[in-house]
Order: C-alpha cells, then sequence, then structure tokens
C-alpha cells in the first residue's frame, strides 16, 4: 500500500481507480536515490508501474529500503536515478579510507566492529563480492570487493570499510528503534 503518500488514487486490494499496477515496466526493479526533506538521501527501488490513463501521467511506485512507498512521476524516477548515477561516480572516485581513517571514525563515532572467524571477510555483516560478479562495484577494481548486508550498502576496495557501514547503518537501525514510539 502507499502509507502516507499525497494523491494516491489507490483502492482496497492494491487496485487503482484507473487500473491495476504492473510488476513489470519500464524502471520495474531499478535502484534509486531520493533526496527527501528532513530524511537526507534515501536509497529505494522501483516496485510497481502504473501506465498513463486519459490525463494522468504513469506512476511508479517505489520502495524505500526503511519500507516506506511512494509514488512518482516518470521526472522524479529519472531524476533519482540520476542522483543515484551521480553518487555512484563519486564514490568510485574516491580513495579507500586507511585502516587508521577507519579507525578513527569507529572512535569518534562511538562504533564497534564485529570482528567474525565465520566469514571470509573477517567482519559480520560484510560480503565477500567475486570480481565481475557485482554490479555496483567500481568497474576499475580488479579483485575482491566487500559489500555491508543491507540494502543500499556500498561496494568497498576492503572488508574494513565494509565494516564501518555496517556498523554504522547498525547505529543508525538502534537510533530509530529508540525513537520509535
Amino acid at each position: 500500500s502507499s502509507r502516507g503518500v499525497p494523491g494516491s488514487a489507490e483502492l482496497e486490494g492494491g487496485g487503482s481507480s484507473r487500473g491495476e499496477w504492473l510488476s513489470v515496466g519500464p524502471y520495474v526493479g531499478r535502484r534509486l536515490l531520493r533526496r527527501l526533506e528532513g530524511h537526507g538521501d534515501v536509497h529505494a527501488a522501483v516496485r510497481l508501474y502504473l501506465p498513463e490513463a486519459e490525463d494522468e501521467p504513469a506512476l511508479w511506485r517505489i520502495e524505500h529500503d526503511d519500507g516506506d512507498e511512494e509514488d512518482l512521476e516518470e521526472h522524479e524516477v529519472r531524476a533519482a536515478m540520476r542522483r543515484l548515477a551521480a553518487a555512484r561516480k563519486e564514490e568510485e572516485a574516491a580513495p579507500p579510507m586507511s585502516e587508521e581513517e577507519v579507525t578513527a571514525a569507529v572512535e569518534a563515532e562511538g562504533l564497534t566492529l564485529l570482528r567474525s572467524e565465520r566469514g571470509s571477510s573477517g567482519f559480520t555483516g560484510v560480503r565477500v563480492n567475486k570480481p565481475g560478479k557485482w554490479a555496483k562495484g567500481p568497474a576499475k577494481l580488479r579483485g575482491p570487493t566487500f559489500t555491508a548486508a543491507f540494502s543500499g550498502a556500498h561496494t568497498r576496495t576492503t572488508a574494513l570499510e565494509a565494516a564501518l557501514d555496517y556498523a554504522r547503518h547498525l547505529q543508525q537501525q538502534e537510533q530509530e528503534q529508540q525513537q520509535a514510539p
């Protein structure tokens, strides 16, 4: 359902007053990066498509990584895809953090990196990506890359950086749970 989305023409059972939402169509399955007032950048994915009808533009239902949903027009979907592409390009250009920089960030932010003997990365919540098998990874990288185990996580060149991402993600979840009524 489209929680808190103004102008949504949704009916009981997930339909619309102008037709059915489709699970296939332009942009369905694509990842986005939305900038929301009061929330900053939010990762999302296009889940459904509602073709245009009479005087109504086509709509795309997106699901944010936190589970919230909203309906967007095509120009908004395209802008969010461009925002994600720009963020990925910026990420690729940034050099990896040194061990000292990660350690300083962990201490400054009061985080704990979760070391693990079980996984091949050496950290809980960090997966190793095989070369050429991870679509989000920077094309210039050769050899394995690492990704924290949550939706929208960035691909990193070191397990230590991915462990930092995962620790930040856990801290954010904990803060959100404490703020929930």
